[in-house]
């Protein structure tokens, strides 16, 4: 550093120590004491928009938790009425499967039952007419040979009628 510079520097510097001593005025009292007011100011309204802006955000994630929530409830409140929704479907549609399978197992009884009844209507008529018609058989061979007995009765009383000598004698 060359001498004129350190001489500016010691003169700048007993200037400000000067200044430091000398007494102050009451304007300059005045615009210390606007200074700090106004710093004061600047800071509460600093503090203040940084208070509000904390508020805003905290209410924000409180808006924001809130509408998550009530999605999420939605949500969950739809997914248990599909839940319910298709599990009535599926117990339904059970049900009327298995009142169909009764159904078809109620007919299918039905119409066997009615198939082994006309059948057994069908042997037991049919054993009937067999019997009728061994009877009718039985009762045509028994009066066809009484039939025969009677004519060979007949015949031979006839015969023995001829045979047999008369009290009259016929002369020719």
């Amino acid at each position: 550093m060359s001498k004129t510079s350190i001489a500016s520097v010691v003169v700048v510097a007993l200037s400000l120590v000067m200044t430091g001593c000398k007494e102050k005025t009451a304007s300059e009292e005045t615009a210390d004491a606007m200074n700090a007011a106004g710093t004061t100011v600047k800071e509460a309204v600093q503090d203040g928009a940084q208070a509000v802006g904390d508020a805003a955000d905290a209410t924000g994630n409180a808006v924001g938790n809130a509408v998550e929530a009530t999605v999420s409830a939605v949500g969950d409140a739809a997914e248990a009425t599909g839940d319910a929704v298709g599990n009535a479907a599926e117990a339904t549609v059970d049900a009327v499967g298995n009142a169909a399978e009764a159904t078809g197992n109620a007919v299918g009884n039905a119409v066997e039952a009615t198939v082994d009844f006309i059948g057994n209507a069908a042997e037991a008529t049919g054993d009937a007419v067999g019997n009728a018609a061994e009877a009718t058989g039985d009762a045509v061979d028994n009066a066809a040979e009484a039939t025969g007995d009677a004519v060979d009765n007949a015949a031979e009383a006839t015969d023995n009628a001829l045979a047999r000598p008369s009290g009259l004698q016929v002369t020719t």
